[in-house]
This record gives structure tokens, sequence and C-alpha cells, in this order.
């Protein structure tokens, strides 16, 4: 396994397994601890994501896998926050021999700086409090353990460690909070700030009736989303994806109407997002809404570039409670400022003979709707909660009583604000109820206002922008050419075409056969599935213009006719094989990766008279019991016991 000139050059197999050379078998542990890391942190960065696909997921996947080929670092480089916070994550990569972990334990201290008690999780998957991985590392370095850990953390220091133990704290909180707590922050959103512009024309006590009926209708769709979530095995042993949810239940057709239905709603929520955005902040500053918008846009920009907001659960929940502390306060301040004359104001059509005005009935239930929408993040709050609770009661109860919430603070925003401001005053309005209420009440409206703006509409702007990006390129045929790394019968690529019923394929390395690498092609499509195997050497084009013949034969109608997968051997020999991939078909990879060479998480934790024993196997290639016997001086029933260990 190559692996960066940080970590002292290549490491071939004898260097790796050879005992007594505990600083590069170290590096190595370490090497995989950070990848594994980092695909982690990778994943929670995403796991609040509004309308992500199964097809950015895998890409991304797939990144970290031809880091892991190539031993490369990894796409995103791990802090030591994030080390502890996934310790028990990457525990079991560390072998139980003190030397090894005497110099794993150096290595993170010349790598980064921490404290003893900050790092709790670390010091137990590497034994730091052993009094043998101490005395080891003693008589390696010639200095204590202790040496390893920082005397003092700078401030920026604790603020991250402070931050990571609230992260840590906030994800691990009993399931029904988890849930609840997920799908209240993503349901009450900026949303609100319009409110009681919509419900205006027909006065509070009417929108709050409305608000009631529809948020108890809200409460039992998100309800029964919840059931079908919790029934869905793309969720559960899949990935939260509400896209491939509605395909298992209404097919491709209702996948499809979906996506068009999500990149509608993205395409004109962004556009209200933006209004909202400038009009509130030019409100707060006095700088033109121009100014604001092409900031905005710029940001948007930004994070697209990035692909990401690193929308971690302990994030979203931290925005979240921010923002509903500041509907609050809002609320209690227009309360001081309360009429009620404005509160008993009436205006409902078809009563005492009033007329039917469909433009305002529109702007009313059309804003209700939108404040409530928050169904779909649902699959994500599953992919946290299912977890930790199979039974989905947690799911199921959590994401209800966040729906009831959510129709207390509306009620209680709406009638405080319009309680507050004469109907006249809010029905004129095309923005937000912040100018109204902080004319009205004062400039702290503006402070608090345009903090719950920043982190409401900026933040729900990027995320739209993220959505609409992600199902635009989604729908756009890609070549993908990863550097992968098959290991000999464990992990298998998986390729799909993007239609529902397309063809789909399974590649297994089989190992060498005449000196060549042999692969096995498992073949599901129409039919019973089949399966072919093959030697090659060099380029196999299984599909394309040029593609296998006797693969072709082998499918129906058009399967596979439009599809290009080309498979390129760059090294192999009997453990694992190196490929060069290109497809436009959707790739993946199921099963641990395995790039270290001779199955080293195993080997590593053998100790160094056995791992001697496995390195002088591997460079006699083949060996009988007696000499074996011989080499380890032991007879042959020991021996023998000791290889099938």
């Amino acid at each position: 396994m190559p692996v960066d000139d940080e970590f002292g050059g290549l490491l071939d197999r004898e260097s790796v397994l050879a005992g007594g050379v505990p600083a590069r078998r170290a590096n190595t542990v370490l090497f995989l601890i950070e990848n594994r890391t980092a695909q982690l942190v990778e994943r929670s960065r995403h796991v609040m994501d509004r309308f992500h696909s199964q097809e950015n997921v895998e890409e991304r996947e797939l990144a970290f896998l031809e880091a892991f080929a190539v031993g490369n670092e990894p796409p995103l480089r791990p802090k030591i926050q994030a080390l502890e916070r996934y310790a028990p994550q990457w525990a079991s990569l560390v072998p139980r021999n003190p030397r090894v972990q005497a110099a794993i334990a150096h290595r993170l201290g010349e790598k980064y700086g921490f404290a003893h008690d900050s790092i709790p999780g670390i010091r137990g998957a590497l034994g730091l409090d052993n009094a043998a991985v101490q005395r080891a590392y003693q008589r390696l370095y010639n200095q204590p353990l202790d040496s390893i850990f920082t005397p003092r953390a700078t401030l920026g220091e604790r603020l991250r460690w402070a931050w990571a133990t609230l992260g840590g704290w906030l994800e691990n909180r009993p399931p029904f909070w988890t849930a609840y707590a997920l799908t209240l922050t993503e349901t009450v959103g900026v949303t609100i700030l319009a409110l009681p512009i919509a419900v205006a024309g027909i006065g509070p006590l009417a929108g709050v009736a409305i608000l009631v009926a529809l948020g108890v209708i809200n409460v039992l769709t998100i309800a029964g989303i919840s059931e079908a979530v919790s029934r869905s095995g793309t969720i559960r042993y899949g990935s939260a994806f509400i896209g491939r949810v509605v395909e298992d239940f209404l097919g491709r057709a209702g996948s499809i109407m979906l996506s068009l239905g999500i990149f509608v709603l993205c395409f004109l929520v962004l556009q209200a997002f933006y209004i909202g955005f400038a009009s509130a902040l030019q409100g707060a500053t006095g700088l033109p809404a121009m100014i604001w918008v092409v900031l905005l846009f710029l940001v948007g920009l930004y994070f697209l570039r990035r692909e990401s907001l690193s929308a971690t659960v302990a994030s979203a929940l931290v925005v979240g409670a921010i923002n509903i502390v500041l509907v609050v306060v809002l609320s209690l301040l227009a309360f001081t400022r309360l009429r009620p004359e404005n509160l008993l104001y009436v205006n409902v059509p078809i009563l005492d003979g009033k007329p039917l005005d469909p433009e305002v009935l529109g702007l009313v239930f059309g804003v209700i709707l939108t404040a409530y929408f928050g169904h779909l993040s649902v699959s994500n709050c599953a992919r946290v909660v299912l977890r930790r609770d199979p039974g989905a009661r947690s799911l199921l109860w959590g994401t209800a009583a966040a729906q009831v919430t959510a129709i207390v603070l509306y009620s209680l925003f709406v009638l405080a604000v319009n309680g507050a401001i004469a109907p006249e005053a809010l029905s004129g309005e095309v923005g937000t109820a912040l100018d109204p209420l902080a004319a009205d009440i004062g400039p702290v409206v503006y402070v608090l206002g345009s903090v719950f703006v920043l982190l409401g509409l900026g933040m729900g702007s990027i995320h739209y922008s993220l959505a609409l990006f992600n199902i635009t390129r989604e729908r756009l045929p890609t070549l993908v050419r990863p550097v992968v790394t098959l290991p000999r019968r464990q992990g298998t690529l998986l390729f799909s075409e993007r239609k529902r019923d397309g063809l789909r394929l399974g590649l297994v390395y089989m190992g060498l056969r005449g000196g060549k690498p042999r692969f096995r092609l498992d073949i599901a499509s129409e039919g019973s599935p089949q399966r072919v195997e093959t030697t090659t050497a060099g380029s196999w084009e299984v599909l394309g213009p040029n593609g296998d013949p006797s693969l072709l034969a082998r499918l129906p109608r058009q399967d596979g006719h439009g599809s290009q997968l080309t498979l390129e051997v760059v090294e192999a020999d009997q453990q694992r094989v190196r490929l060069q991939v290109t497809s436009s078909m959707r790739t993946a990879y199921e099963g641990e990766p395995d790039t270290s060479g001779l199955d080293l998480a195993g080997v590593l934790t053998l100790s160094d008279s056995e791992a001697g024993l496995i390195s002088w196997i591997t460079r006699k290639g083949r060996v009988n019991l007696a000499e074996a016997a011989e080499y380890v001086g032991r007879d042959e029933d020991a021996t023998r016991t000791l290889l099938g260990s």
C-alpha cells in the first residue's frame, strides 16, 4: 500500500508485516484510522442536507475509496476532535500490541495537539492508560507517555473542544427527543415571518383557526410519512433518501413527480428567500436590497463550489434552537404592544355577506402550508433515530409532537404580531413582518430579526441552492473515473443504470489465474440472474461501442446498450486488484475498504513473533508444516495450532 511521504515512503508487505517495526506499523494503522474518521465526518456533514440524492452520496464514498486505493490523504483531513468523537468506530483497527499502540500515540502527539483530559475516547481505544503501553513507550522513546500531551490549550482549541463536546451531547440524546428536535427545527423556519402578513386580511383569530386546522392535518400526514419511512427497507438497510422511498411505493413516475415538485419548490422558494433576506436587511442597515441579493448570491456560489454546508445534526439543532428562541422573544416583545381591536379584527370571506377573494385565500393557505413544510426531513431524521430505536415509536411520536409544537409557536407569533400591528399596516407589506414590527417597537426588532434572517433565510437559501444543484446534476449523464481496490472475494463494485428496472452489475475479484487477474460479473436484468467469469490483464470494455460480445448477448432488449463501462487493471496480485473504472452508470462499493495489503487489520493484531512468521511465509511463497515448525522452533502440533489461529 503506497502512502504519503509523511509516513516514511512506500510500505511493502515485508516492511509492514515484519516484526519489530512498530513505527511503520503505527503509521499504517494511523493512516487507516484517519481515513475511516474522515469518511465518518464527511457523512455527518451531509446528514441534514435537504433533498440529497443517493448518487451524490455514492460519488463522495467513491472519492474516499479512491484515496484508500492510491494511498493518498482523504478528501477531508480529520481534526483531533473528530478522532476523539469517532474513537469507538475506529478502535477495532488498533492491534492489542503495546509497542504498536505506543508508536501510534507517538505519531498522534507529533501530528496533533491535545490535553490528557480531552481525549478519553482515544486513550481508551489506544490503551494509553495501560501500564504495558506506558512501559513500551518509555522503552521506545526514552521518555514518559505523558510527553505527548500539551500542558495548556489555546482559546481556539478550547472552543473547538467545547463545540465537539456539545455536538456529541446533542447527537446522543434519547431517540424521541432527537426526532422531536430535528423535526421541529426543520419545520419552524423563516416562513413564520410571513404568517402575520398572510392572515392580516382575514384577522388573527381566523388565521389561528386555519393554522390549527391545517396543523392537525399535518400532524396526521407527518405521522403517516414516519410510518412509511420506518417500514422502508431502503431507509432501514440502505441510505435515507426520500426519493427512493417514493420510488419503492409509487414507482418511477412517482419519483419523477417528486423530483419535479422539489425542483419547482426550490426555484420558487429561493426567490422568496432572496426577497425576504434583502428587504429585511435593507430595513435594518439602510443598504440597498440589491447589495444584499448579490452578496447572498455570491455566498451561495461559494457553498455550491464546496458542495456542502456542513449540515450536521448538532449544527441543525443549535441553529434551530436559536431561531425558536428568537421567535419566542419577538412574540413577547410584540405582546407588550397588544391592542384588543387588532386582535378582534375579523374579515372572513362569505361571512356577513363579504365577497370571496381568491387572492387572499390563496395567500393564506399557501403561506400556512409552506410554513408546515418539513415532511421531507423525516427521512434524514429516520437515518439518525432508527439506528437507536428500530421499533420506530420514537420517530413516530417525536415527529408528531414537533408538529404540535409548531402549531403552538405559529399561533403565538400570529396573535402577538397581528395583535400589536393594525391589519392595514401588515396587508401592504411584501417582505416580512419585521419592518412594521420594528416601526412600532423599536430597533431591537431589527437586531433580533437580522440574526433570525441570517440564520433562517440566508442558510435556507444555501440549502435550497444545493438541493437545486444536486437535482439538476443527478439528471445529467456523467462519466466517473475512480481508481478503486478490490480485495479478493470480499468487496463488490456495483454498477446500475439510472432507470428503475435497468441493468445492474456486480464485479468481484477472484484472484490470479495463470498470472492474470480473474473477475466474476454478476448480472441482474430481466429474467434470471446470470454470472460471467473472465480473465483479463489489461483493459476490459464491458459495455460501450466495443462492448464484450459475450456479455451483450446475454442482455435482453436494449439493456446496457446505451451505457459505458470500462475496467483497466492498474496492479494486481493474489490478494487484491487495483482498477481504473470509467463508467456512465451509477457506481458504488459494497464491503469494507481494504487497501492495506494482506489483511493488515488482522495481521497487526499479531505479536511480533507471529507477524515475523507471516512475513517469512510471504517471502518464501510456499512452505510445509515441517519447515514452519523448524522456523518457529516448535513441534508440528504446536505449529499447526499456531497457524490455525
